[in-house]
C-alpha cells in the first residue's frame, strides 16, 4: 500500500483578484472589494457589483468585529 498522507497536492499559483486577496492576508489584513458606487462589499472578489451592476471598487479594510 502506498503511502498517501506524506505526498503534498501541488498547489495552483494565484492569480487576479485572489492573487490579491491573499497578498493582503500575509500582510494580516483582511480586505474585501467594496463598490466605490453604492459601498456593497462583495466576496468571493469579481469585477462587476451584485447590487448596482456597476465595475466600480476598491479593497476596504474590515474593523475585524465580525461575528461567525
Amino acid at each position: 500500500m502506498e503511502n498517501t498522507a506524506s505526498a503534498a497536492k501541488p498547489k495552483r499559483p494565484l492569480q487576479g483578484y485572489a492573487k490579491d486577496f491573499y497578498a493582503w492576508c500575509r500582510k494580516h489584513e483582511l480586505r474585501f472589494q467594496r463598490c466605490t458606487d453604492c459601498a456593497t462589499r462583495r466576496h468571493p472578489p469579481r469585477p462587476m457589483c451584485g447590487n448596482c451592476h456597476l465595475m466600480r471598487w476598491e479593497w476596504g479594510v474590515t474593523r475585524g468585529r465580525g461575528t461567525i
